[in-house]
């Protein structure tokens, strides 16, 4: 186990640290969170590690609205308060200019939603046959398991 300071995050809100000049993704951390995690995956470039528990809180951690959240790979912000997603994914798209294209830009405040629920009107929804029948889901982060859900909080009713 080691720890880590969350210093960024990345498109898809996997946390970013950094342990011996190597960058280190964390699924479920917010930027400012000191936290207890556990490599996972070692590559040449970068790791990525499983989140064991948070040292040093982020004021802005947020109860995920779904109860499929942790398992299912269809969002990625949910544990961050809503205001502070905004935020978090205006200073990516500057990020994304700055490091891909190599240009400063300043990119201004993004507009949120009075209520950020059920606004989907487009989603891949995945049909695999299993013993017990069909299901229907998202498949888990990074994986090709289905997560069997029966309704989705961001998508519409």
């Amino acid at each position: 186990m080691i720890d880590l300071f969350i210093e960024g995050i990345s498109h898809n809100g996997e946390g970013i640290a950094r342990n011996a000049g190597k960058v280190i993704f964390i699924p479920y951390t917010i930027p400012g969170e000191i936290v207890q995690a556990i490599i996972s995956e070692d590559k040449k470039q970068y790791s990525r590690g499983i989140l064991k528990d948070i040292i040093l809180k982020s004021p802005y951690r947020a109860q995920a609205n779904c109860p499929y959240y942790y398992h299912c790979g269809g969002c990625s912000y949910q544990h961050v308060d809503y205001q502070q997603q905004l935020l978090l994914k205006q200073r990516i798209v500057e990020d994304t200019f700055k490091h891909i294209a190599g240009v400063s830009a300043v990119v201004k405040p993004l507009i949120g939603m009075p209520e950020p629920w059920n606004y989907r009107n487009k989603v891949i929804w995945h049909l695999v046959q299993s013993d017990n029948g069909k299901i229907m889901g998202f498949y888990k982060f990074r994986s090709n398991e289905l997560v069997d859900i029966y309704q989705c909080p961001y998508c519409l009713d």
